[in-house]
């Protein structure tokens, strides 16, 4: 399934997307990575208590990612597996 803002600007507000998806899918937080490059997408996971990874080949830089609280930061599309699997 792929989520995202609707074109009426409903939901375009991570914090309300993640909602949006946490009950649409009935997943756990705890249990949810969200993969991101920007500090709108670490803010609205943090705001669920969902672990947050930053990605740097994005629009974000690794000082956005990180000031905003990303768990993790990645250089790679390959280094998201070890960021998630320890």
């Amino acid at each position: 399934m792929v989520y995202g803002s609707n074109l009426d600007g409903s939901l375009s507000d991570k914090t309300d997307l993640l909602s949006h998806i946490i009950e649409s899918e009935g997943l756990l937080p705890q249990n949810t990575v969200m993969i991101g490059d920007r500090s709108f997408d670490v803010i609205g996971a943090k705001n669920h208590g969902i672990w947050a990874i930053g990605v740097l080949w994005g629009y974000g830089t690794e000082d956005e990612l990180s000031n905003a609280g990303a768990d993790g930061l990645c250089n790679h599309p390959n280094e998201i597996y070890d960021q998630v699997s320890t």
